[in-house]
């Protein structure tokens, strides 16, 4: 408001002017804050004010401060999975199934288990030529199913996953109890293999791979996955 201007501008002309418009005749410069603000100077460019400098320090420090929650949230995403490693690891070291379990979608693991044992059994029945022939095949293959429903069973507690994460695998032909005395996830590597895909893979007293996939779930992560040796 021009008129503001002049009325409110204590100045030296010589002092204040850069340059003088044409439009309103009106220098641009810096004047006391038209709205009031004790001790505020406002910048007119010829045809409007500027922001206040105390709200340009503002909207710097609210970008200041946005970029570093963005920052810090960035690096818990890309930390998270292998923050819930650490925890589920914490977790079977302590026998805290309680805590274990809220890492373990159970009806995910238990299925996928269940599909390769019996995946499993089907092969070495089928490679077997004895197996072939025998009339009594079918109910063979009845009793392995019930094998692998106790086999499932036993594995998907929470103290069967911290022995599948200490390097047991279930076999049908495994006589011992599996304590090989390893710690949960002993020498583990793990990394990305997609954007909500993350795997643990543990060697087993085999020396075969037992892979843990961990899927994202929000923010979060879960086990919903465990591929053993076949």
């Amino acid at each position: 408001n021009p008129a503001l201007v002049t009325a409110i501008a204590g100045f030296t002309p010589a002092d204040n002017v850069c340059c003088v418009t044409e439009a309103t005749g009106i220098p641009s410069g810096w004047y006391p804050d038209p709205a009031g603000a004790p001790g505020q100077m406002r910048y007119w460019n010829g045809t409007a004010w500027g922001e206040p400098p105390a709200t340009k320090r503002r909207n710097k420090l609210w970008l200041g401060i946005g970029v570093v929650v963005i920052g810090l949230l960035g690096i818990y995403l890309a930390a998270a999975p292998y923050i819930t490693v650490y925890r589920m690891k914490s977790a079977a070291e302590n026998r805290d199934g309680e805590t274990l379990s809220e890492f373990i979608e159970f009806p995910s693991v238990r299925q996928s288990l269940k599909d390769q044992l019996n995946a499993n059994i089907a092969q070495e029945m089928a490679s077997d030529n004895e197996m072939a022939d025998n009339p009594f095949a079918a109910i063979g293959s009845a009793l392995a199913g019930t094998l692998v429903e106790k086999m499932v069973d036993a594995y998907v507690t929470p103290a069967g996953i911290t022995r599948l994460m200490a390097g047991e695998s279930p076999k049908p032909d495994r006589t011992d109890s599996g304590n090989s005395g390893r710690d949960p996830f002993a020498d583990a590597s793990m990394g990305y293999q997609s954007f909500d895909k993350f795997a643990v893979t543990v060697r087993d007293d085999d020396g075969e791979d037992i892979k843990f996939v961990l899927s994202r779930r929000g923010i979060g992560w879960r086990l919903t996955d465990v591929i053993v040796p076949q």
